[in-house]
């Protein structure tokens, strides 16, 4: 699998608080290029994309209180 950045939109910071869904996605990513890669095991991509999931919803929480 190969990924080509194209270009920048809306020049600006991204981060778990600002961009929640999209730095869940590029950590998905790394978890996926990993698992691909042959340095993660199904279980282990499984387990940490878990835990993915909980932070972000915690972040996502946290930014609605």
């Amino acid at each position: 699998m190969k990924v080509k950045f194209v270009q920048v939109m809306q020049d600006r910071k991204v981060t778990p608080e600002t961009d929640p869904e999209f730095w869940l996605d590029c950590q998905r990513g790394v978890l996926l290029a990993l698992k691909e890669l042959g340095l993660l095991n199904e279980t282990q991509c499984r387990s940490a994309e878990e835990i993915l999931w909980k932070q972000s919803s915690a972040v996502t929480r946290k930014s609605y209180d």
